[in-house]
Parts: structure tokens; C-alpha cells; sequence
């Protein structure tokens, strides 16, 4: 996991950052709670379930044989819908 010194501005003191990223950091998440950080081999990810639908299938880069579903946060960054509010740095 890997520290961010940035202040928190507007966050609680428990709240906690979900970073991702494989090459560098590409996205945080804030999050009251994390239960278990894993790693996920991209080579072992199956394709989405067809009951996955809309334009939001196209964001995922898979599942895992466990269920858990992978979202690619590079095209989620690059999706036009997400708007992102960028806080003046110091």
C-alpha cells in the first residue's frame, strides 16, 4: 500500500484510501472501512458475466473465480462521465 502525503481535507480521521494502480498510482478511493487488501493476477481474470449490462460493462476488466469484479481504473479515469474535482495544491 502506498502513502500519500497529502492532507485529507474534509475526511474523517478513520477514514482510510484504497489506492490503485500497476505501474504507478492511478486512482484513491475513500473508504471508512478496508477488510483485506489482495493482489490479483491480470492472467487469471475471466470475462464478465453477460448479466453484467450497460455502458458501464465496458469499464471492467474482469472477475475473479471468486467473484470479486475488477474495475480498470484507467478507463475509468477516462471515461467522460466521471467528473473529478481537482483541489488547489499548495
Amino acid at each position: 500500500m502506498e502513502k500519500i502525503d497529502q492532507p485529507l481535507h474534509g475526511l474523517a480521521d478513520l477514514a482510510r484510501l484504497v489506492v490503485v494502480g500497476e505501474d504507478e498510482t492511478e486512482l484513491a478511493i475513500a473508504a471508512e472501512q478496508v477488510r483485506e487488501v489482495i493482489e490479483i493476477d491480470p492472467t487469471e481474470l475471466m470475462t464478465a458475466p453477460t448479466s453484467i449490462v450497460g455502458g458501464g460493462r465496458g469499464l471492467l476488466r474482469g472477475v475473479t473465480r471468486e467473484g470479486w469484479i475488477l474495475i480498470d481504473g484507467e478507463r475509468l479515469l477516462a471515461d467522460p462521465r466521471l467528473f473529478v474535482e481537482r483541489g488547489q495544491t499548495r
